[in-house]
């Protein structure tokens, strides 16, 4: 196992509502000691049964610390997070303790001023942590979030049919071969396809390519330049050529299009992000497709638009911030520890939800953290170590969550053939960009 092993990352979208920031907090006082434990108020996408089976673990791990703390959980759709805190802030309305964010978002609130700079308390447990997973919380230079997951990215495919067709992906090396080892399987599978778009793109496939190629979306000064940035163009040239190969399904994320479609054997690869092995033993695809496990491997991305070596992550990854006025910050951040840092902690975590371990102490007391995965014909980890060595970001400043949607709306319209040439949708789009939001960096 390499100890240089592990990042973050996220995402970000916009629905509104406010409830959940209703629930109420105790207030605690430093001149009054008191037996009841300190209410602390944790909102993370999804359902309540992720921070359900967290809180759980902790009771098991660290009784004594969950008995001076309660937290109370609270779920929001995770396109609508970041709308919901922006809306609560601008209200007055109570905000939460602890918030999940992405990366992306996480650098917005931090430009606004209601994120805590925890850059002394991070320096207590630097040693502990991955460098990348360390990093990822950093801001500036400051830092500002506690990793929860590291998004690298992930080539999945099917390893018995490129074995049968001759295909060995090491020579598959950028999107010329990528589309050609596809049009190879086409002759005997003609219904596979190498990835998948639908009419609406997964938002993150994007983000995937230009965060590895050098793309660019504004200049040193915040003008932004889209439609000049090469890196921005060959993302969206590459990716309508494949599309225009007929080697990209037809088929959208999230959908039961997409789970059918790798049971009918009509995607056999996938270039996707860490997270979608996110369960134990394999994943979305374990859960799918349980019978075509062992036919499935994985490698780095090939060169897709100039992201040499599969570099790149999507998103960057998740992390933990703590809000700056939080009455119970040095509680939270415990907790936050805890969760990161304990070798007991995060193996049950990674046991019960597929959230990889990011310290060097729970692969030292626990080794069969890096034993392979059964669905996979490989060993998965092998791979993840070698993506987090080319682990990159896309730049991003406080406006990087409205970029994202943006340039995301200009991708979805090009390959849909809205436009004629990528030079017109790029032009379009670095149009919106300025009468939506002007400067990168005025918030």
């Amino acid at each position: 196992m390499k100890k240089k092993f592990i990042s973050f990352v996220v995402v970000i979208l916009i629905v509104a509502t406010t409830s959940l920031f209703a629930t109420g907090q105790a207030e605690e006082s430093s001149a009054t000691v008191s037996k009841d434990p300190v209410q602390i108020i944790w909102l993370k996408k999804g359902g309540l049964g992720s921070t359900n089976a967290r809180i759980e673990i902790l009771k098991e791990t660290q009784p004594e610390l969950m008995a001076r703390v309660e937290i109370l959980p609270q779920s929001g759709d995770p396109h609508s997070i970041a709308n919901n805190l922006r809306l609560a802030l601008a209200s007055g309305t109570e905000v939460p303790d602890v918030i999940k964010l992405s990366k992306t978002q996480l650098i917005e609130f931090v430009k606004a001023g209601v994120v805590l700079d925890i850059t002394d308390r991070m320096k207590t447990i630097e040693d502990q942590l991955f460098p990348a997973a360390y990093d990822l919380g950093f801001v500036e230079g400051r830092a500002y979030g506690i990793a929860n997951q590291v998004k690298t990215k992930i080539w999945y495919y099917r390893k018995d049919i490129f074995d049968e067709m001759g295909l060995d992906v090491k020579d598959i090396k950028n999107t010329d071969d990528f589309i050609a080892a596809g049009l190879k399987i086409q002759t005997k599978y003609p219904k596979a396809n190498m990835w998948n778009f639908g009419t609406s793109i997964g938002h993150y496939n994007l983000h995937m390519i230009t965060s590895g190629n050098g793309a660019r979306y504004y200049d040193k000064n915040g003008e932004y330049i889209v439609a000049s940035d090469p890196g921005t163009r060959q993302a969206f040239v590459d990716m309508k050529k494949m599309q225009d190969a007929g080697i990209i399904a037809d088929v959208s994320d999230w959908t039961p299009d997409w789970e059918q479609a790798f049971r009918d054997e009509e995607i056999v690869s996938t270039l996707q992000s860490s997270w979608f092995h996110g369960r134990p033993g394999g994943g979305y695809l374990q859960k799918w497709i349980p019978e075509q496990a062992g036919k499935w491997a994985v490698a780095l991305w090939p060169n897709i638009a100039g992201g040499a070596g599969g570099a790149g992550s999507e998103s960057g990854g998740g992390v933990y911030a703590i809000m700056k006025d939080s009455k119970y910050a040095d509680i939270a951040f415990e907790v936050l520890t805890a969760l990161t840092t304990d070798p007991d902690t995060t193996y049950k975590l990674q046991a019960a939800r597929g959230v990889d371990a990011v310290n060097y102490a729970a692969f030292e007391k626990y080794p069969e953290l890096s034993d392979p995965l059964p669905f996979y014909s490989n060993n998965y980890w092998e791979v993840e170590a070698e993506a987090l060595k080319v682990y990159k970001e896309l730049p991003s400043d406080a406006n990087g969550a409205k970029e994202h949607i943006i340039m995301n709306e200009f991708l979805q319209e090009w390959l849909l053939g809205a436009y004629d040439t990528v030079d017109e949708c790029l032009a379009a789009a670095e149009s919106e960009l300025k009468n939506q939001i002007g400067n990168a960096f005025e918030f």
